[in-house]
């Protein structure tokens, strides 16, 4: 299973997690067969705004053509969720006080919850 966390700046799986799905630069994605790590650069980010397009985020341009199973987030716009889930690519909650290398352990130990589309961020101030 290949899955993916968004971060600031690539720290491998020491890097911590953005705050918002849509805006983050950079993608992590582990594999949990092989403990590969990648990174990925946020394909739908305007590159001089470094912003999405409001209420145009495209979940699936953003992971740049990296193909992914499950998505690890702090925050997510309803449509972005609705998107990715719409995609076969399903929305865990992580835990932003973990780093992404504690998070994967708890997703590949079954210990992070669905993400709840009632939580999700409503509006843009990042």
């Amino acid at each position: 299973m290949k899955v993916c966390f968004p971060v600031k700046e690539d720290k491998g799986l020491d890097s911590v997690m953005y705050n918002h799905f849509g805006t983050a630069p950079i993608f992590i994605v582990c594999d949990t067969e092989t403990d590969e790590v990648v990174s990925v650069e946020n394909g739908h980010l305007d590159p001089v705004t470094g912003k999405h397009p409001e209420g145009g985020c495209n979940p699936v341009k953003a992971l740049n053509g990296a193909e992914v199973d499950v998505v690890v987030v702090a925050g997510i716009g309803k449509g972005a969720a609705t998107k990715l889930g719409a995609a076969g690519i399903k929305v865990y909650q992580g835990n932003s006080l973990l780093t992404i290398g504690e998070n994967f352990k708890k997703i590949k130990e079954g210990g992070l919850l669905l993400f709840d589309l009632n939580n999700s961020c409503t509006h843009h101030h990042h």
